[in-house]
């Protein structure tokens, strides 16, 4: 499924759990209408993530479809993920090609010395006579973004505004035909954030307790112009959810723009 026909935008919600749920899979999703599907953050367990989510969606994708990663920001949560994904496209299916990452300046030079090299720059097994050594190009390529600076994943125009996080994060809005989509991250409440957002005509915005988060009440504080727009994701497990007047994504719905 990594060669599509072009079609309308979509998104299909992976997970909308928090850092510490335990009934939702981690907040990640795939972006959908251009030739190729974009994971948009990788989350463990990303396989059982993609398997699950996709068949209920009636795609059935699965790592080796996906060459195309948006890394939205290093916390655990959103990129745990990447260690599998990468081993699997390299040594268990025949894709050729690297998989791009598109991520942060900061984050294009953290992300192989400080998360990924530890585990993926070698294997050394003298009893077996293995000695391998690896390096990030071996894997990957990454992609710097910016604030300020859109760019292209095939049909798909992404823009994204840094967020005020506990390290460099951002959020997106992506267009595709005249529609377009926005998503938070993980962000205080901010109504730059907020403007930012608002070109789009469906939004998914963080809803968590917290210094470091978006809440509730923040969020039904909106316009109601804008509150109409957005569905609400990265929740706790205590969140009450019949309770919300703003609607609750769904993972495994796709959602046509």
């Amino acid at each position: 499924m990594s060669d599509m026909a072009a079609g309308p935008l979509q998104i299909l919600p992976l997970g909308i759990g928090d850092a510490f749920s335990s009934i939702d899979y981690f907040c990640s999703m795939l972006v959908l209408g251009g030739s190729k599907p974009v994971l948009v953050d990788c989350p463990d367990p990303i396989h059982k993530i993609l398997h699950e989510v996709t068949l209920k969606a009636g795609l059935g994708l699965d790592a080796s479809g996906i060459g195309d990663v948006i890394v939205t920001h290093l916390h655990g949560d959103h990129c745990n993920g990447l260690e599998s994904l990468l081993f699997y496209r390299k040594f268990m299916t025949k894709r050729t090609g690297r998989v791009t990452i598109y991520a942060l300046p900061e984050v294009c030079e953290a992300l192989w010395p400080r998360k990924l090299s530890v585990a993926m720059e070698g294997r050394e097994i003298p009893r077996l006579g293995i000695t391998e050594t690896f390096r990030a190009e071996d894997y990957f390529r990454t992609c710097p973004v910016d604030q300020g600076e859109p760019f292209r994943i095939g049909e798909l125009e992404f823009s994204i505004f840094r967020t005020v996080h506990s390290l460099p994060s951002f959020g997106l809005v992506v267009s595709l035909g005249g529609r377009s989509f926005g998503y938070s991250c993980d962000t205080v409440f901010d109504r730059e954030a907020i403007r930012f957002l608002s070109r789009a005509d469906l939004i998914f915005h963080e809803c968590t307790k917290g210094r470091l988060h978006t809440s509730y009440k923040d969020l039904m504080s909106l316009d109601p112009e804008i509150r109409r727009k957005i569905h609400i994701l990265h929740l706790a497990d205590d969140f009450d959810r019949e309770a919300s007047e703003l609607p609750v994504v769904e993972p495994g719905r796709i959602y046509t723009v």
